[in-house]
């Protein structure tokens, strides 16, 4: 399962206070189709992973997570490891997907 996502970013020089200051960013974000689908629930119930294949394929892959909503509210989705700008109309289409999911109730 991937949940936790931790990433060390090299600060501008602008904002560098001191010598090898680095900025750590945490993203509570999951690849696990169930649990992504608990996370986008808290936000439209009505949503279900049928309503959504594109979505839950680009998940069950980890081209995309989908972050907790008790750390990150709104919940959010935010690229995946297995990510590369080839995936980009894929994601198109499935966030055209869930938009009507989401206008159709």
């Amino acid at each position: 399962m991937c949940y936790v996502r931790f990433s060390y970013q090299q600060l501008p020089d602008v904002w560098q206070r001191a010598e090898g200051v680095r900025e750590m960013t945490f993203a509570f974000a999951t690849c696990d189709v169930r649990m992504a689908m608990r996370f986008i629930k808290h936000f439209y119930p009505s949503i279900d992973k049928e309503r959504i294949p594109k979505l839950t394929e680009l998940i069950r892959t980890d081209v995309l997570r989908v972050m907790d909503p008790q750390w990150h509210d709104p919940c959010q989705i935010i690229h995946g490891d297995a990510y590369d700008s080839k995936h980009d109309s894929e994601i198109s289409a499935a966030i055209q997907e869930l938009k009507k999911a989401i206008e159709e109730g």
